[in-house]
């Protein structure tokens, strides 16, 4: 039941992300919305406001970042280093790419018991010692979060550019 919860959410989630990838530029994609904003990939050494706000590009990163890693440690050998996660370097790659990543994620958790779900895994990743059914819950509320600031980041594209 929880189970069935949980990749329902996904479902919105991703919904609203690929709304708001939707025809997306590279233009839009590595757009700065402000003065200072992530852009590379990785992470930054503080999360004051001050670093100012991602690139469409950086969160496309980011969630590849999450969604492998959550893969790779808990379902794979749980090698997979952030330097090993590509650059998405266009907008259709990086969106195939976290569409086979969530396809992967879904078809792992639909083969999981109900008692597997329920449990903790040695070596789980992000979240150590606790239900798997809370990974999954964070990894929705991430991508939900990430479809937003994307959607927050074409906003501002779209009231810059020039028409």
């Amino acid at each position: 039941m929880i189970k069935e919860s949980l990749l329902s959410q996904l479902e919105v989630s991703w919904a609203l992300l690929e709304y708001h990838l939707k025809d997306l530029s590279v233009d839009e994609m590595n757009f700065e919305v402000t003065c200072s904003s992530l852009s590379t990939k990785g992470f930054p050494e503080t999360e004051a406001y001050d670093i100012g706000m991602p690139t469409i590009a950086w969160t496309l990163w980011h969630i590849d970042f999450w969604w492998s890693m959550a893969l790779d440690y808990n379902f794979g050998n749980g090698r997979l280093t952030m330097e090993e996660i590509d650059w998405p370097r266009d907008v259709s790659t990086a969106f195939l790419h976290l569409a086979d990543l969530k396809s992967q994620w879904v078809k792992c958790i639909s083969e999981m018991s109900e008692e597997e779900f329920a449990r903790s895994k040695v070596g789980q990743w992000p979240l150590q010692n606790k239900p798997f059914y809370e990974l999954a819950g964070w990894l929705n509320l991430e991508l939900m979060k990430n479809a937003t600031e994307i959607g927050s980041a074409r906003f501002a594209y779209g009231v810059r550019k020039e028409k």
